[in-house]
């Protein structure tokens, strides 16, 4: 089925990105994973977020606010939660969509996340009129995953090594199933860290494929931009 232009996020159709915009709204104020790679003086990179600098914290109305002024522009077409933190672990997140799905039912919803939560959040993501999910893969060997996140917390238990990269790594396939089988279209992200995660792109691209993702974007990350060799 043929889908209007104006109703393509630019992210998944780059073709449109000439003519739309995404309004970013960063409600985030905590993560439940620990990358090697993060650091606070940025916005969280599985948000794909390039700034150098943090961006200010929003409630729900002042996203709203956000929303609303940048909804001037005809040309912005998306709403995209992502950052500061990690989006689903945030109890912001879902009470700015509901507002601001509530006040422009006709602009694209988009959420990015590291995926740990989405197998149980994907159907309310749809619930509070979210269509898009970009969801971070870095690795699939949970031996190339241990070397770029510290811990996972789930359900208030910390997973360190590779027992935490394990339990990640089959959440994030999981959660981009379940994210589909809610009607979401699901674009996976995956930093390419030269050196450490090189022999997995193949693998991440196959398993996130077989998983339902419809579009898969690889980003090389500088060096320098890496906490742990800061």
């Amino acid at each position: 089925m043929l889908v209007p232009l104006y109703q393509e996020h630019p992210c998944f159709t780059p073709a449109t990105a000439r003519w739309f915009r995404c309004a970013l709204v960063p409600v985030a104020d905590r993560c439940n994973i620990s990358c090697t790679y993060c650091s606070r003086r940025r916005d969280c990179l599985n948000g794909c977020r390039d700034e150098a600098t943090l961006s200010k914290l929003l409630t729900p109305r002042e996203a709203l606010r956000r929303v609303q002024r940048l909804a001037a522009d005809p040309r912005v077409q998306v709403v995209c939660v992502a950052g500061p933190a990690e989006p689903l672990a945030a109890d912001n997140t879902f009470a700015a969509l509901h507002q601001i799905n509530a006040a422009f039912p006709h602009l694209l919803k988009c959420v990015a996340t590291n995926g740990l939560l989405l197998p149980e959040k994907a159907a309310a993501l749809a619930q509070a009129g979210v269509s898009h999910v970009a969801v971070t893969v870095n690795a699939v060997d949970e031996r190339v995953a241990a070397r770029l996140y510290r811990w996972v917390s789930l359900d208030g238990k910390v997973y360190q090594g590779r027992e935490g990269a394990r339990l990640l790594i089959a959440r994030q396939l999981e959660g981009i199933r379940e994210a589909c089988r809610a009607g979401l279209r699901v674009k996976v992200n995956t930093l390419f860290f030269p050196g450490i995660n090189t022999a997995d792109l193949r693998k991440i691209g196959a398993a996130v494929r077989a998983a339902g993702a419809v579009r898969w974007k690889i980003v090389q990350v500088e060096r320098a931009v890496f906490s742990a060799w800061e």
